[in-house]
């Protein structure tokens, strides 16, 4: 790969790397999201969507990590191939929660939705940037557009994450601030 590409090629990486590492997605460490007995059912489900995201993250990450050690056209391509997968397994399992049986349970799940379609369209437009690489200038182009792309989908993360903070005083708002995953989340 000459030089200049290469350049370019890690500067993507690191970028997106930054842009997720500093998004409200929580921590490094994983959490666990299975239930136990004590937890109730708001405490589940708020476990089960904040564990969700929390691995959504990580292999996003780890995916900007192949790329950085391997800048190439292809690796690229793996990796936002890998990086869309993850997206829709995490769009799958947020609209098969069902809507929690509390106070705000049908503006959580709104909130889950529009966050759904928010990072399905996030993850189409960063596949299709990478599809028209060809080149220096296009890897350039697709950096702009890349970055871009994620601040956009980093910034909608916190922005529901930050509805379902806010949520009517009850079971599911407790749920979301005493979980052991939606802790991760709000570490950062």
């Amino acid at each position: 790969m000459p030089g200049r590409l290469r350049t370019i090629a890690i500067s993507v990486c690191l970028a997106v790397a930054i842009v997720l590492a500093a998004s409200a997605c929580g921590s490094k460490k994983a959490s666990s999201t299975t239930s136990t007995s004590s937890q109730s059912s708001a405490e589940q489900w708020a476990s089960e969507v904040c564990g969700s995201i929390v691995v959504w993250k990580q292999n996003v990450i780890s995916a900007a990590k192949s790329v950085k050690q391997n800048p190439t056209k292809d690796q690229l391509s793996l990796a936002v191939n890998h990086a869309q997968d993850w997206t829709n397994t995490l769009v799958q399992k947020l609209k098969s929660l069902d809507t929690p049986e509390t106070a705000g349970g049908t503006e959580a799940k709104a909130t889950l939705s529009t966050l759904s379609t928010q990072l399905q369209d996030g993850a189409t437009t960063i596949k299709q940037e990478a599809d028209k690489v060809s080149g220096g200038q296009g890897m350039v182009e697709a950096a702009s557009v890349i970055t871009s792309t994620l601040v956009t989908m980093r910034d909608q993360v916190k922005a529901a994450g930050q509805k379902l903070k806010s949520l009517p005083q009850g079971e599911l708002q407790d749920a979301f601030k005493s979980t052991a995953s939606c802790k991760d989340l709000a570490a950062t």
